[in-house]
């Protein structure tokens, strides 16, 4: 864990995004804990659900309250001002500029797989627009957090899928950025049971959460 935390502050602290995936269980949230305390400047958890902001307390906070004022909703959906720069411009600037006086040492998006692609997208254009940076984020290293098998952000053929679940945005830090697997069955461990057990547990889990059921999981049962 140790080991896993120093390779992506050091990833985060020199500008560079990082992917952190693994299922529930393998101390993710453990990991992004010890990044926003040990991490010098601002940070912030950009999260789909108030359940999951709340893990982070005041650094946690939904990605809808900081980027979707209601006040933006009485203009256009953002489907539409992404295609219309001038007009996506000037709302960002002027509703969204007071949450973001700031520019954040690094952002966490977790549970990015509950996260559509074209929300990432707006996200990362808001962010452009309000620190003047044309790289995606505006140049803000993320660290992008999420169980791959909720929701694939790309197909077995690493091309993009439907743009409703998945944008270049993640992609690329998938593809280029520093990617670590959180595989270990720490929860199960820690209910008692033997590290044989757990790991055969845990594999089953796995291939279920992968619509993959095998005749260990009916033995199981039975």
């Amino acid at each position: 864990m140790l080991f896993r935390s120093n390779m992506i502050k050091q990833e985060l602290m020199n500008g560079r995004s990082v992917y952190l995936t693994g299922p529930g269980g393998n101390g993710k949230t453990h990991l992004v804990k010890k990044l926003l305390f040990n991490i010098p400047g601002k940070s912030i958890v950009l999260s789909p659900t108030g359940i999951v902001a709340s893990d982070y307390g005041l650094k946690g906070s939904t990605w809808q309250k900081l980027f979707l004022p209601n006040i933006i909703f009485q203009h256009k959906p953002f489907e539409y001002l992404l295609d219309h720069p001038d007009d996506f411009k000037q709302l960002v600037i002027q509703y969204l500029k007071k949450y973001w006086e700031t520019k954040p040492a690094f952002l966490v998006m977790e549970e990015c797989s509950m996260i559509r692609g074209i929300d990432c997208r707006y996200i990362s254009e808001c962010l452009k627009i309000l620190f003047d940076d044309d790289r995606i984020f505006g140049g803000i290293p993320m660290l992008i957090c999420g169980d791959p098998a909720q929701l694939e952000p790309v197909d077995e053929n690493d091309k993009l899928a439907d743009l409703y679940f998945t944008d270049e945005t993640i992609s690329q830090i998938r593809k280029h950025g520093l990617v670590i697997k959180m595989e270990h069955p720490r929860r199960l461990l820690k209910s008692g049971m033997s590290n044989v057990e757990a790991v055969h547990q845990f594999n089953i889990l796995q291939n279920m959460r992968n619509s993959i059921v095998t005749d260990d999981f009916f033995n199981i049962v039975n």
